[in-house]
């Protein structure tokens, strides 16, 4: 899913959900579960620290980037109040490392390939959310809580290094929107932004030593369309 294609489909079910007028209203009260299922596209707002040596100088022209990746993501919520929901949302992607592409990247060090690695993320979410107009057929909300971000089955792309990446707690953020289909289905539209920040290492194989590292940040934007239910 592209990003000019989510906005697409972003107005498409935004004009649809406007025209819904006899649309029955689901009303949000306290105890209420809500369950959704979205595309999501995960955007990073990446940046990196050059790649540097244990105890040398940084390598100038020597930062990272790290690609999109679409997904599905769900999602649970519960309505401690009205207006008040504790939402847990749990999603998969898998990632490429590379040479950013403005100097020539990891080939200065000498190294095999501009592609650093890649790696599946698992970065499960816990968000308190604030939901407004909640007896309405359109329901827009705002989220705040904690990301921890997981890395596993990473791997090199460089020949004779390993690659590590630590995992990351921090904080996202969310707006979204709930438009009622019929009184117990919805569209839903979401955008969320994850602090998420990582300390690449590249591992030499045959030592088991740290041979480089950078620190990424990938703060990625992500971008959802779905549907939901209540149960």
């Amino acid at each position: 899913m592209g990003r000019k294609t989510t906005l697409r489909l972003a107005g498409a079910l935004m004009t649809c959900a406007l025209m819904l007028g006899n649309a029955s209203a689901f009303a949000l009260s306290k105890g209420d579960w809500l369950f959704r299922v979205r595309g999501i596209d995960v955007i990073p707002n990446d940046s990196s620290s050059e790649i540097t040596p244990p105890g040398g100088a940084a390598v100038k022209g020597s930062e990272v980037s790290v690609n999109s990746a679409a997904t599905v993501e769900g999602d649970i919520t519960y309505m401690a109040t009205d207006s008040i929901g504790m939402e847990l949302i749990v999603a998969n992607t898998r990632h490429t490392i590379t040479d950013n592409g403005v100097a020539t990247g990891p080939k200065v060090l000498g190294l095999s390939s501009d592609i650093i690695g890649v790696t599946d993320v698992l970065p499960p979410t816990l968000l308190v959310q604030y939901h407004f107009m909640h007896a309405g057929k359109i329901r827009p909300y705002v989220g705040f809580g904690v990301n921890g971000t997981v890395f596993y089955d990473t791997k090199s792309g460089i020949n004779g290094l390993g690659l590590k990446l630590d995992n990351s707690i921090g904080y996202a953020g969310q707006v979204g929107l709930d438009m009622d289909v019929t009184k117990h289905w919805f569209i839903n539209l979401d955008l969320k932004y994850i602090n998420l920040e990582t300390k690449a290492k590249l591992i030499n194989s045959s030592t088991g030593a740290t041979a480089y590292t950078t620190n990424v940040k990938i703060n990625p934007w992500v971008v959802g369309l779905g549907i939901g239910t209540t149960f």
